[in-house]
């Protein structure tokens, strides 16, 4: 998709075509946080009636922000003992947490694959995430979505076109340029899966019920 060179995001626009490049992914879409790539993710699964259950099944030991996205998504999360390495399927979605895992040609084939980039992760800008997709109608949704339900590679600074409500959470040039710099000079080996279930305590299921 082109985009002006004096447009503010057009380095965004490199990164994401960069991290789709390292992890094999068709298109990839940047986002604010892990947390509302997972989030938007659940949306359009929600959107587009893709979902088996409306109950979604999600580890008992993850990250809390997980099960809070799907119930702020107006779904129900189920906390279930899942024994997980680097990355888990929300089961009944196509949606993957990979926020402890980033690695080349990890992209998994049909799904929605979700990455962090918050600091104490393989590629530390410190904030930031991004989704992972082959779906060119995700994609398409997912970059309004992203920004107040307007292509920011098309329609910067526009309103008149708006036809989709959008949920604020681009990520910003500047966290891009980091990002860039990381990607080239960070050394990633092939297998960067950081993290698994046993770094979590339990999520106290009362605060779903």
């Amino acid at each position: 998709m082109p985009i002006k060179k004096h447009s503010p995001y057009h380095i965004v626009k490199m990164f994401e075509e960069e991290i789709a490049e390292y992890t094999g992914a068709k298109y990839v879409v940047t986002v604010d946080s892990c947390t509302n790539a997972i989030f938007l993710s659940l949306i359009y699964n929600k959107q587009f009636n893709l979902l088996k259950n409306q109950k979604i099944i999600v580890p008992e030991q993850t990250y809390i922000s997980v099960p809070m996205q799907v119930k702020n998504a107006g779904l129900i999360p189920v906390l279930k003992p899942v024994k997980w390495f680097g990355f888990y399927l929300l089961e009944n979605t196509n949606i993957i947490d990979s926020a402890q895992k980033f690695e080349k040609n990890m992209y998994i084939p049909d799904t929605l694959q979700c990455l962090s980039f918050q600091f104490k992760k393989h590629l530390p800008i410190g904030r930031g995430g991004a989704i992972l997709t082959d779906d060119v109608n995700a994609y398409m949704w997912l970059l309004k979505a992203r920004h107040d339900g307007r292509n920011m590679y098309k329609e910067f600074g526009k309103i008149e076109n708006i036809n989709t409500i959008g949920y604020h959470c681009p990520l910003l040039p500047h966290e891009a340029v980091k990002g860039r710099e990381l990607l080239f000079n960070e050394n990633l080996t092939g297998n960067n899966t950081q993290g698994n279930y046993n770094n979590y305590s339990k999520i106290n299921k009362n605060l779903f019920v």
